[in-house]
């Protein structure tokens, strides 16, 4: 397992949760934003809860959109989390298009707001849900490896990613009649939609599991 892990601090993340849930396993998490240490990481979390454009922002002031697409290029791991996976993508349709990081290919779209009886639906989606495997994707080697089907994890957004290559889906998940993507694996890129940190112990597990797999 790797011994230190640097969060990205752009004031729009959970980050005390996500830095206690890594550190209950005996890895350092770095919370920060200073570029020299970003630079050096040997793996990285992106987190996030809040507006798309405003993030990006946020990112653009500090260079930390750089450090990110820099970091990505050299092969360092990144695990993004519901709006830190929807920076990773190529632009987003929240209040307007934006543009992200473009590490991953890909759209980042609002739930429609009726289902297909003309029902109004209820966004954001809020509450716990089950996730269902990509059959083009093995989950044997990833951090879902010890997950069960009936595993619930915990889900807060009003907007999902839509990944311009299906296969780097790892897995989706329901909300109103129509499935969507719920996790990404693409090359040293593992994101979720959903929050790990607040999924109870199958979230931690996912964690681990993805501390696990990073080379020291």
């Amino acid at each position: 397992m790797i011994s230190e892990v640097v969060i990205i601090d752009y004031k729009l993340g959970n980050l005390f949760s996500i830095k206690q849930a890594i550190q209950k396993f005996g890895v350092n998490a770095v919370v920060t934003n200073e570029l020299d240490v970003i630079n050096s990481a040997k793996a990285i979390v992106l987190p996030g809860v809040g507006a798309f454009g405003h993030a990006m922002n946020q990112l653009r002031r500090s260079r930390l959109d750089e450090a990110l697409v820099s970091a990505a290029n050299k092969g360092v791991p990144l695990f993004g989390i519901c709006l830190g996976m929807q920076l990773l993508c190529s632009k987003s349709e929240e209040y307007g298009e934006h543009k992200g990081l473009g590490i991953i290919p890909g759209t980042v779209k609002k739930f429609p707001s009726k289902d297909s009886s003309g029902n109004k639906v209820r966004v954001p989606s809020i509450g716990w849900r089950t996730l269902i495997q990509n059959p083009i994707n093995n989950w044997d080697n990833s951090p879902f490896s010890q997950l069960n089907p009936e595993d619930d994890l915990y889900f807060v957004h009003s907007y999902h990613v839509a990944p311009d290559n299906p296969e780097s889906i790892l897995a989706e998940s329901i909300y109103s009649e129509k499935k969507y993507c719920a996790a990404i694996k693409y090359q040293n890129i593992f994101s979720t939609q959903f929050h790990p940190e607040k999924s109870g112990k199958v979230g931690l597990q996912i964690i681990k599991n993805w501390l696990d797999s990073l080379e020291v």
